[in-house]
């Protein structure tokens, strides 16, 4: 049995290079999980929008908090159901896929951005006084909640993200030949 680098440098790179042509049943099945788990936050939002008065200055706000908690939490499910579906009906890029799962995760942190920005236009525009109905959920307050946690999580995107932009040159060392020597 020859050892690892026997084996390694026997090896063609083009097989150990090779990915498996699969679904991603995986992901989906892990993103339509998660989205059932917190079915929950959807029914907290709609149950704040039922909580919208009439005499809100803003009256989208109900509609919102709504779209809002569906976009959030099943975007992202939707959307990798419908690439897998792309993929068993056999529609192939043939220079790779054009997105990427960063791609996807930024284009849903973007679409919750620009709803959040929205979503302080409400907020300024409103008070609480004139839209928060007697029950139990706050439209107002569950506005502000919101806007508060995407924001701050967006705040800290964009500075990791600056910070990776202004040091990728020393993220990764000089490449060192293994101990063999040569390259595989």
């Amino acid at each position: 049995m020859p050892d690892g680098a026997e084996w390694l440098l026997s090896q063609g790179s083009e097989s150990l290079a090779e990915l498996p042509r699969g679904c991603c049943c995986l992901q989906l099945r892990s993103a339509w999980t998660c989205s059932l788990i917190f079915a929950w936050f959807p029914w907290v939002f709609f149950q704040g929008a039922r909580n919208v008065l009439e005499t809100c200055e803003q009256p989208e706000l109900s509609a919102w908090l709504k779209i809002f908690s569906l976009t959030a939490l099943l975007a992202p499910a939707v959307t990798l159901t419908l690439l897998s579906l792309l993929s068993y009906m056999g529609v192939r890029f043939s220079r790779g896929t054009p997105v990427s799962a960063g791609h996807l995760s930024g284009l849903h942190l973007m679409l919750m951005v620009s709803m959040a920005a929205y979503g302080w236009y409400l907020y300024l525009g409103s008070t609480a006084e004139l839209c928060n109905g007697a029950g139990q959920y706050k439209p107002h307050t569950l506005l502000l909640v919101t806007l508060l946690a995407v924001t701050v999580l967006a705040m800290i995107v964009a500075c990791v993200g600056t910070w990776m932009h202004l040091h990728s040159g020393n993220i990764q060392d000089d490449y060192k030949p293994p101990p063999w020597g040569g390259y595989i």
